[in-house]
């Protein structure tokens, strides 16, 4: 990242996490609609648990990523 870049969003308090709240969402959103729509069409409960299980995962990790990525950038406005 550009130093003036990291400066500005260190001076306007930039969070990553707090910028990623709608894709998050959206995200969260979008696999609960299709877990519920697989559940409709094929009615298996196993395949709907599948689901739901790869979707939490996939989120506790971009969640986690996200937490990670905020970590460094703060790493990296302290050297500024």
């Amino acid at each position: 990242w550009n130093k003036k870049q990291l400066l500005l969003r260190k001076i306007h308090g930039y969070s990553l996490f707090s910028s990623n709240v709608r894709y998050l969402t959206i995200s969260i959103l979008l696999s609960i609609m299709l877990a519920y729509t697989t559940h409709i069409l094929f009615g298996s409960k196993i395949l709907l648990f599948i689901i739901m299980s790869i979707a939490i995962i996939q989120h506790l990790l971009q969640i986690a990523y996200i937490k990670y990525l905020e970590k460094y950038f703060k790493d990296l406005m302290r050297e500024i």
